[in-house]
């Protein structure tokens, strides 16, 4: 669809002007909606491999949890080496505090490191969620809170048909900007109810010095996607319904199969056990005459063989290699889709060499790295926001001229980074060596390789190991422990030299 423009002056659209929209994310994405969450969920819920490879995919996406550091741009605040510092220091121990509780979840249930992995999956099976975030009342005064809304649960209201101004529950302006969600409420036991309840995407929170904001409005704001075992569908379909053929087949191969050796000296004319079988399927009326020497027997049959023959049954074989190769190539198909992984790192096995296994997992950090960029920007930073936000104007939180900043400045303020997943590591020995001769050859610091290797905050490692050489000073274990470490170095040159 063309389009003209034309300078409407002061952002309003004159009247008569065909407007032009770029592609929203939302169009045309409920009218599968339905079938394809509930697709996905049972793939993830009914198949192991669709388990697996969601479950891996958080591992290496999330892990136990991204932790932000402060990184507010000193630049543009003016602010002084100690300034900037001291936020740094204020703003991510808040942040800890705060978010360390469970009083930070909607329902009080999980400190938000475990939301960030319960968001994550939830996007990954259902394809979207809603964070819903704001301020709420408590005893000990105001407190953010932070509610994950499984995004199967936002719905247009009523017969659920698409509109222009709402598609898949997300209701937009005359701009095509979302303005609202709807959200489907449950009864009182925890049932679908299919009714709706409206809210706003933009609240006026009304924030003065220290009067954080006009309690029971919140933000809610949507992430949406498309779940990713939707491509692998009929692949891990396949895959299951070969396992399951193939151990069938094995079970009846087992089970019913019997071979019959005959000698060539058997005795002409006798009735073979072919047809004695044939008897036993279509069985001849005899009279039969009762004995006190009868025992009783269960359900079966008893068969005599002739002279010369003897049964040999087969016994129950291991599932055979094509099964192990045809899993492979499945599995190598499916890894890559589901968020850029290599076979090896969704079953969690390295056979090859260190060097063409790091590089396998240096290419699907690369993967990794650009989801988890996308969920930080869309799920974690909106949080951080919030608390740091909250933390400075209960003046928990030093910041000069935050609150008589513009949005600039604020934004400047509450940049930040995030650490938290370590990439796999192979070979830990080798690991650590090469990032030590990458900080002698000046390629990366200190802090660099502590957070690749542990995920561990730079400055608190210095601190601590300042802390325990001073202890060992003092105690005189500090000889020992560099007799110690001599001793290994001497070593691990020996073994270099060997090799």
């Amino acid at each position: 669809m063309s389009s003209v423009y034309k300078n409407p002056g002061r952002g309003k659209l004159s009247e008569g002007y065909r407007r032009y929209y770029p592609a929203n994310p939302s169009a045309g994405f409920s009218f599968y909606k339905e079938e394809t969450q509930s697709c996905n969920q049972g793939l993830y819920y009914e198949t192991a491999i669709g388990k697996a490879a969601i479950d891996a995919l958080t591992h290496y996406v999330v892990g136990p949890g991204l932790v932000p550091m402060a990184s507010p741009e000193r630049d543009i605040l003016g602010w002084t080496e100690e300034e900037t510092e001291r936020f740094q220091k204020e703003a991510e121990s808040f942040y800890r505090l705060i978010t360390g509780n469970a009083a930070i979840d909607y329902y009080g249930k999980n400190p938000f490191r475990q939301l960030q992995q319960i968001a994550f999956k939830t996007i990954c099976i259902v394809g979207d969620i809603l964070l819903h975030t704001g301020y709420r009342r408590t005893k000990g005064g105001v407190r953010p809170f932070v509610q994950v809304i499984s995004g199967k649960y936002v719905m247009n209201p009523g017969n659920g048909t698409d509109t222009s101004k709402m598609i898949g529950g997300v209701e937009f302006d005359e701009h095509g900007k979302e303005i609202a969600y709807h959200v489907m409420i449950t009864g009182e036991n925890l049932e679908d109810t299919f009714e709706t309840i409206r809210c706003p995407r933009y609240t006026a929170k009304g924030r003065k010095a220290f009067d954080l904001v006009t309690l029971g409005l919140s933000d809610p704001m949507q992430t949406r996607g498309i779940p990713v075992l939707n491509s692998v569908k009929d692949d891990i379909l396949a895959m299951t319904k070969f396992k399951e053929l193939h151990l069938t087949k094995a079970a009846i191969q087992a089970l019913f199969t019997v071979f019959i050796e005959k000698s060539q000296d058997d005795e002409p004319g006798a009735e073979s056990l072919k047809d004695k079988l044939r008897n036993i399927a279509e069985p001849e009326y005899q009279e039969y005459e009762p004995s006190s020497n009868d025992i009783a027997l269960g359900t079966g049959n008893i068969i005599e063989g002739n002279p010369g023959e003897k049964f040999v049954s087969v016994e129950s074989q291991p599932q055979a290699s094509d099964f192990e190769t045809y899993m492979k190539s499945i599995l190598t198909l499916v890894a890559p889709a589901v968020g850029g992984m290599s076979y090896e790192m969704l079953v969690n096995s390295y056979n090859a060499s260190f060097s063409a296994s790091r590089a396998t997992i240096g290419a699907c950090e690369k993967n990794f790295r650009i989801i988890r960029d996308d969920f930080q920007k869309k799920f974690l930073e909106p949080v951080y926001r919030l608390v740091v936000e909250y933390g400075i104007l209960t003046g928990h939180i030093t910041a000069p001229g935050y609150i008589e900043g513009d949005g600039l400045y604020k934004d400047a303020v509450l940049a930040s980074t995030w650490v938290g997943v370590t990439p796999v590591q192979v070979d830990p020995t080798k690991e650590v060596r090469g990032y030590a001769d990458a900080i002698k050859a000046n390629l990366c610091t200190h802090e660099q390789a502590i957070r690749a290797l542990y995920g561990s905050d730079a400055d608190e490692v210095f601190q601590r190991l300042a802390k325990e050489r001073k202890q060992l000073e003092e105690s005189g274990l500090n000889n020992e422990e560099k007799t110690d470490d001599a001793a290994a170095e001497s070593d691990t040159d020996k073994e270099e030299s060997e090799e």
